[in-house]
């Protein structure tokens, strides 16, 4: 569970958002939508305990893995990207194989695409996850085909276990009924529109 209380963003003289009380649920799904700038990105990395561009309360009872919109891999193959978590070879050979990466595994990271290199991000942040996912702008250089088996795949991750949190920001066009709650950031306040 991530609890927010009274909790403020302002950049320069400009108010990004208040919000007075919101609690992400754990054992829930929630796709946080909203228009660029709106602060998306601001709130998940102040959950994370990182910036202070925010002030109030922010408290989680969960060991959080989260995946920023600038991912990052280490130099070197994907592979070498997936031995970081120990003890997932079935696993992530399973996830290389359905998302279409397993030929690539032993490639160098700069020679890969945006939409491969997703892929490779999406899968170590899977492995990693134990408890609370936030994935931002996961999907975003991905064909629709993988962005929708990938999300599938995310969403699976968090019932297999009752007390898993996932938080998907994204601007794609992904299905908000797969989801058990879209959230947005609009006129500065954290709405729940369902």
């Amino acid at each position: 569970m991530i609890e927010l209380n009274n909790v403020v963003c302002k950049l320069r003289d400009r108010e990004l958002f208040k919000i007075e009380k919101f609690t992400f649920e754990d054992g829930s799904s929630y796709l946080f939508k909203g228009r660029n700038g709106s602060g998306k990105s601001t709130l998940l990395t102040a959950i994370l305990g990182y910036g202070n561009l925010v002030q109030g309360k922010i408290s989680s009872d969960q060991k959080i893995t989260y995946q920023p919109q600038q991912i990052y891999l280490y130099k070197k193959t994907g592979l070498d990207n997936f031995k970081l978590v120990q003890g997932h070879e079935k696993v992530w050979q399973k996830l290389a194989q359905d998302l279409g990466v397993s030929s690539l595994v032993n490639r160098s990271v700069d020679v890969l695409s945006g939409g491969e290199r997703q892929k490779f991000a999406f899968i170590r942040s899977l492995l990693s996850a134990k408890e609370t996912l936030i994935l931002d702008e996961p999907f975003s250089q991905m064909d629709v085909k993988s962005r929708d088996l990938a999300l599938a795949i995310a969403l699976d991750w968090q019932k297999e276990a009752d007390k898993r949190l996932l938080i998907i920001v994204s601007h794609d066009s992904l299905d908000e009924g797969l989801f058990d709650h879209v959230i947005t950031i609009e006129n500065q306040k954290l709405l729940k529109l369902s």
